[in-house]
């Protein structure tokens, strides 16, 4: 489904995020900083299907608030 889908994207991005940041996929490095400024990239990019910026409903979705 495109949910499933759109999950899958999402969790790829963040976990792209996360070991840019940290330099690992280790869970325990995981701080509300990380969650923090992985939020700041999305405000601060566009989606690459839109090419519009990321609206609330989107990055809610992301962070499991939906």
């Amino acid at each position: 489904s495109k949910t499933k889908k759109a999950k899958k994207m999402d969790l790829q991005k963040f976990l792209s995020f996360f070991v840019n940041e940290i330099g690992s996929y280790h869970i325990d490095n995981w701080t509300p900083s990380i969650s923090k400024g992985f939020q700041r990239l999305l405000l601060s990019h566009n989606s690459q299907i839109t090419g519009q910026n990321y609206k609330a409903t989107t990055i809610n979705r992301i962070f499991g608030i939906d």
